[in-house]
Parts: structure tokens; C-alpha cells; sequence
């Protein structure tokens, strides 16, 4: 067993060291990640035909996107990201909800806003915690914040987790979307890796979403597909608490309480699973935007996030 364990690691780590070389050669790094990206798709489609799920249940996320840019009329100016951290109670003031576009996902929508887009990406479990955050999920949107959300989509459906009769039962009449993830990319890459992922993000008419790092880096890449020039991202904290750990919002007790059973308040140093990651990641993406044109602000002077990012000033101040 033993003999084995230690092939095992040795064959990972060989693996490894080999993406890193690729991953650092600019001839081949481009190539290899669409080569992954192939790949999921190919998994993806097992997934839909084992779960009985057909395309046509789907909708594609370069449609998706030209539908957007449909809705988006005079709300061209910039472009929201709700996220969760602490900070979106410091900052979503500034949001002038007649002329910029506000994105959302899973429980944004506890905040009070209105949102011309909203994703829930949890899906559904077949058992354990999952269920249960699920079911607040489908009692948030579709009942206590449903006049607050205009377009609501589901996504995360493709993952071997997510259990098809529960989505079919609780999800029933959501709008699913074709999404992948870039695999075995980690976020703390070297600069040149970053830029290469950047780009490959930035690609235009893809029939996927491509699911990179966190929700919250998906949201500012489709915010650039829609044409989005300032992207304002409220509550990327990296660390400390979700902004709805705490208080009621407005909303029953009986759901806040069960909620915060899930997520209870954690201490303000207290790091995020993708906090350091994506925190390295951000000054690439930061820099690979503003070549393009296109400015990623933080919402918050007091997020942590503000460090790497403008600050966002609104024009009614």
C-alpha cells in the first residue's frame, strides 16, 4: 500500500511540475488551456446525457449574452457585482440603480437591491448541507426577493455533485445555462500564466460560461462580454464575514437564523477558501483590463480589496 502511495504522489507531482512548464511557455500555454477547456466540454456532455438533461433545457452563454446586451438600454454606464464580503453594506449606497447595471448571485439578493441579473449557482445536493442552503436559495428568489430580481439564472448544473431530480423539483421553470470550469489552473499562478488565463477568459463567443476561481471573477468577465467599461465589485473582502452573517435585512427570523446557522459570523481576519488566491490574481486581471479600456473598481475605500483596486466614486457624490 504503501509502495503504491508513493507512486501515486510521485506520478502528481511529475504532473504538476509539467503543467507549470507548460503553463509558463508562451507557445504552448494558450494552447494547453483551450486543450482543457475541450476536455469539459466533452465531461460536460456526459453529465447532460447521464442526467437526462437535454441541450435544449440550456441556454448558451454567447446567446445569453447578446439578449443582455438587448436589455441593457441606458444602465450602460457601469456595471455592479454584488458579492458577499462584509463590505457591501459600506458601499452599495453608491449604486444609482436607474443608469448601472447590478449582477448578483447564490444570496446577494439579501442586501435589498434590484438586479437586472442574478445567478444561483449552488444547484442542489443529494444530500447534507447543500440541500439545505438550496432550499433558502429557492425561498430567497423565488418568493421573499423574486420582485427584486428581472433575470434569474441557474448555473452549476453540470457538477457530478448536483443531484437532476432535485433541481427538476425545486428548481422547476429556472433558466439553466451552459457553463464550464477551467480545470487544474490554479489562481496563484505567475503573472504571465494570469495573463494568459485572462485572455482566455476574455475570448468572445464561447457557448459556455467558463467558470474561473470564484462567481465573483466570472461576473466581471461577463460584465466585459456585455461591454462594460467600469465594473464596480462590492464585497470582495478575501476575508471576514459574509455581509448577511449578521442582522436581518428585513427578512423572517426563522429564515435569517436558519441561514446563519450555515454561514455564522467568523472574525474580520478570519481568510476566505479562495481569499489569498484570488487576491494574486486580481492585480493581473486589474492590469489586463485597463490595457482594454476597461477600469475594475472596488465598491468600498474600506474593503481589502481596495488596496489593489480604484475606489469606485459615485457620480452623485
Amino acid at each position: 500500500m504503501t509502495y503504491y502511495r508513493v507512486l501515486g504522489d510521485t506520478v502528481a507531482k511529475l504532473r504538476s511540475a509539467v503543467q507549470a512548464k507548460i503553463y509558463n511557455c508562451d507557445n504552448l500555454s494558450s494552447w494547453y488551456m483551450e486543450y482543457k477547456l475541450r476536455k469539459e466540454v466533452q465531461r460536460v456532455e456526459s453529465v447532460e446525457s447521464r442526467k437526462g438533461w437535454l441541450r435544449s433545457d440550456f441556454l448558451d452563454y454567447q446567446r445569453l449574452v447578446e439578449c443582455t446586451r438587448e436589455k441593457i438600454g441606458d444602465k450602460i454606464s457601469a456595471c455592479h457585482i454584488v458579492a458577499s464580503g462584509w463590505s457591501v453594506t459600506d458601499s452599495i449606497s453608491k449604486i444609482d440603480k436607474s443608469r448601472e447595471f447590478v449582477v448578483s448571485f447564490n444570496f446577494g439578493a439579501i442586501c435589498g437591491l434590484c438586479f437586472d441579473m442574478y445567478f444561483i449557482e449552488l444547484g442542489a445536493y443529494e444530500e447534507g448541507r447543500a440541500v439545505e442552503v438550496s432550499k433558502l436559495l429557492v425561498d430567497l428568489v423565488s418568493k421573499m426577493a423574486a420582485n427584486n430580481i428581472k433575470n434569474l439564472y441557474l448555473k452549476n448544473c453540470y457538477s457530478d455533485g448536483v443531484d437532476a431530480g432535485f433541481v427538476n423539483k425545486y428548481y422547476r421553470g429556472f433558466q439553466k445555462i451552459n457553463e464550464i470550469h477551467l480545470p487544474d489552473i490554479p489562481l496563484d499562478q505567475s503573472d504571465r500564466v494570469s495573463r494568459s488565463v485572462t485572455e482566455l477568459m476574455l475570448k468572445p463567443g464561447r457557448r459556455y460560461l467558463v467558470q474561473y476561481g470564484s462567481s465573483t471573477l466570472s461576473c466581471v468577465f461577463l460584465a466585459v462580454h456585455l461591454g462594460f467599461s467600469r465594473i464596480v465589485v462590492h464585497g470582495l473582502d478575501f476575508v471576514g464575514p459574509h455581509f448577511f452573517s449578521e442582522g436581518s435585512f428585513g427578512f423572517p427570523t426563522t429564515f435569517m437564523d436558519k441561514l446563519q446557522q450555515y454561514y455564522p459570523p467568523v472574525s474580520a481576519t478570519e481568510l476566505h477558501a479562495t481569499g489569498t488566491p484570488v487576491m494574486n490574481f486580481l492585480p493581473t486581471l486589474r492590469d489586463v483590463l485597463r490595457q482594454k479600456g476597461v477600469t475594475l473598481y472596488s465598491g468600498s475605500s474600506r474593503s481589502p480589496s481596495a488596496r489593489i483596486l480604484p475606489v469606485f466614486q459615485s457620480p452623485r457624490a
